[in-house]
């Protein structure tokens, strides 16, 4: 907040962009000064660490992926289990997601860069909004879908449209484009329709 209010943020500074970062929370049965100071509480296999200090446990978090990107989306089916993918956009500052809807895969070496798994990349003046994963119905796998994004371009020769992406491979299977200038959608939204809809009714 300080920052913010003196002028002195900057959003194009990669310290300010988004990152993926994965906590690991120790479970512990005794009172917390029982636990021994100076020692990693974290029993799985993570570059995360959780140590006592005092009274506190002190979380420190695996870094998952370089920074530079936003609106990070899974697969809901999978909200609050492991999962292998998310998807995000880059942000509008320069970084090396910039333009770009990227794949990470968490399974991968613990190496930032190693983690994006495939991207859609579009022009210096293409910057997509938040995609929304559509499940394949009765799909098994995990990234089994379509990924789709509003796509706002500042390019006055082109138009604005709306990008569907195999979820597997991220390679772009359509686009609809806009007849009027949409403007930059930083939120994405699929409502599905009723299973009694009938088009046209």
């Amino acid at each position: 907040m300080d920052k913010l209010r003196s002028g002195s943020y900057c959003h194009h500074s990669t310290s300010t962009q988004g990152s993926a970062k994965r906590y690991v929370i120790p479970v512990i049965h005794s009172n917390v000064k029982e636990v021994p100071e100076n020692v990693n509480l974290v029993a799985v296999k993570s570059e995360a660490q959780a140590v006592r200090n005092e009274g506190s446990i002190i979380l420190t978090p695996e870094i998952m992926t370089a920074s530079g990107f936003e609106y990070p989306i899974l697969n809901r089916k999978r909200a609050g289990k492991k999962n292998a993918y998310f998807y995000a956009i880059g942000t509008l500052g320069q970084s090396e997601f910039r333009n770009c809807i990227t794949k990470f895969d968490l399974r991968k070496s613990s190496s930032s860069s190693s983690r994006s798994e495939a991207c859609w990349i579009g022009t210096e003046t293409q910057f997509p909004g938040e995609p929304q994963l559509i499940l394949t119905p009765n799909g098994k796998a995990e990234d089994d879908g379509i990924l789709i994004s509003a796509v706002t371009d500042e390019n006055p020769e082109s138009k604005d449209f709306l990008l569907f992406l195999d979820a597997r491979t991220m390679e772009e299977v359509g686009r609809a484009q806009f007849l009027a200038d949409i403007p930059q959608a930083f939120h994405g939204l699929f409502l599905q329709a009723p299973t009694n809809f009938v088009g046209g009714q």
